[in-house]
């Protein structure tokens, strides 16, 4: 498994999927010294998150290590993800048309931004 791997596990899952409240939730699991790395993969792949046991050891770390950073990051998750629940009601009242043009647009701006 590659590095990159091991980084995807650690900040996908369990930094940019998790909700608002499953985010704040987590992390207080996380900090209670009585719950185990297997209790809290048992929590996360309940709500269907897939992370392994390492990933979680090593979110643990740098919640403790690092806890204002974490909170930070948990404000700025929060933001976005009401942006995008904003953007997603939005464009569910988009007629054809209109999907059609922004579909043409995040295809011109994921070239600009070399991720075609």
């Amino acid at each position: 498994m590659s590095q990159s791997h091991y980084t995807r596990e650690l900040t996908l899952p369990v930094d940019d999927d998790l909700g608002g409240r499953d985010r704040e939730a987590f992390c207080k699991l996380l900090l209670d010294p009585g719950v185990t790395l297997g209790q809290a993969v048992t929590w996360l792949r309940e709500r269907r998150y897939k992370v392994g046991r390492s990933a979680v050891g090593r979110y643990r770390q740098h919640l403790q290590r690092e806890p204002e950073a974490v909170m930070r990051k948990m404000v700025r998750g929060a933001t976005a993800a009401k942006l995008r629940e904003k953007l997603a009601r939005q464009i569910k009242k988009m007629n054809r048309s209109e999907l059609v043009a922004l579909a043409a647009f995040v295809g011109f701006w994921a070239k600009l931004r070399g991720r075609d």
